[in-house]
């Protein structure tokens, strides 16, 4: 028998206990008492709080009439304990809230003299915020306390994998996972991009500790991902962040300030030889023009790379003007793919 179904057949038997306590056969001082003229019961439909909180469970406890005053109170009744509660959203008013707008209700789980128990597990959504009244039925009568509200926490809490370490074409992932008390044993793991369905790879656990790597991506790309723990119980998924795969731009280095004349530039500058092993022999690439976001290519000859090291001298410019441009090169990667990388945009004013 799972914990669940134990959990239903207790919560059977303190309902009732509680009908059985309060149809006790009459004392002396037995009195049927109003709701609105007794604090005692006031008291214990207003007193629930949350006590403990999670993504998809609450713990609400309250202050309980004894056993022996609900015998007075209400002899030979029925008499039962319960909780509603519903999802609350930017329209809904606590005040104007009704019994009839709750959709959701669950039994008192425990009690005793002096308190008494309700256990939401498994019953909620993460990051919502929840309205909800205790209820207290006498027969068919019934009698509620004042509205209250509670929000679940995020899933980001108890899950989550940042980027630890990048390069052009794969990432790696570490972080932590404390779900497995939420949705019972689960495996863990990584979606990314923004196709559907989206791709995935599956973390490896150690503990609560999370790992996985990612690879074949594309370099100089921002991949939105998530992380997802899926269990017998239910499935979690964190809010949607991004990661940016290293760029080989990064690793063109343009010498500054840029040597002008009134009608020309010379650009020129560096690559990294571990990131460029291959580039030495091939051209470099100049995106030039006046307006910032509308740059054309430039065809003039030179520019080749050597050592590491390139140079190229654009003529024909305006003079006093500003222009902008971008220095880019071929990457390689094995032997099956090649594309070209440009740095950011940057900008000289050419002389009068």
């Amino acid at each position: 028998m799972n914990s669940y179904s134990e959990k239903a057949i207790v919560t059977l038997l303190v309902a009732l206990l509680l009908v059985a306590y309060a149809s006790c056969s009459h004392h002396d001082d037995e009195v049927d008492v109003p709701i609105e003229s007794n604090p005692q019961v006031e008291k214990m439909l207003n007193s629930a709080e949350v006590t403990k909180l999670d993504c998809v469970s609450a713990i609400l406890k309250g202050e309980m009439v004894s056993q022996s005053d609900l015998q007075r109170f209400y002899p030979q009744k029925f008499v039962m304990l319960s909780i509603m509660f519903m999802d609350a959203d930017e329209s809904v008013q606590m005040e104007n809230v009704d019994d009839s707008f709750f959709q959701k209700t669950a039994l008192v789980s425990d009690w005793d003299d002096s308190y008494y128990t309700f256990e939401l597990k498994g019953l909620l959504q993460p990051a919502t915020t929840y309205l909800y009244k205790i209820r207290l039925q006498v027969d068919s009568i019934f009698f509620t306390g004042r509205v209250k509200s509670f929000t679940t926490d995020s899933v980001d809490k108890y899950l989550w994998m940042d980027v630890v370490e990048r390069n052009f074409t794969s990432v790696k992932l570490a972080g932590k996972g404390y779900v497995e008390n939420m949705i019972g044993k689960n495996s863990i793991y990584v979606n990314f991009d923004e196709e559907w369905p989206p791709h995935f790879v599956n973390a490896t656990q150690t503990g609560d500790s999370l790992t996985a790597t990612i690879e074949g991506l594309w370099p100089g790309r921002t991949y939105p991902y998530w992380v997802t723990a899926s269990g017998i119980h239910g499935t979690l998924d964190t809010s949607k962040r991004t990661f940016t795969t290293a760029s080989p731009a990064d690793y063109i280095y343009i010498d500054s300030p840029v040597q002008t004349t009134s009608n020309s530039v010379t650009i020129s500058g560096s690559l990294d030889p571990e990131v460029f092993a291959r580039n030495n022999g091939i051209s470099i690439n100049i995106l030039l023009g006046t307006d910032r976001d509308h740059l054309e290519f430039d065809i003039t000859s030179g520019g080749l790379i050597t050592d590491y090291r390139f140079s190229k001298t654009i003529k024909g410019l305006t003079p006093a003007t500003t222009y902008y441009f971008r220095v880019g090169t071929l990457w390689f990667h094995g032997d099956s793919y090649a594309d070209d990388f440009y740095t950011e945009t940057l900008s000289f004013t050419t002389s009068e």
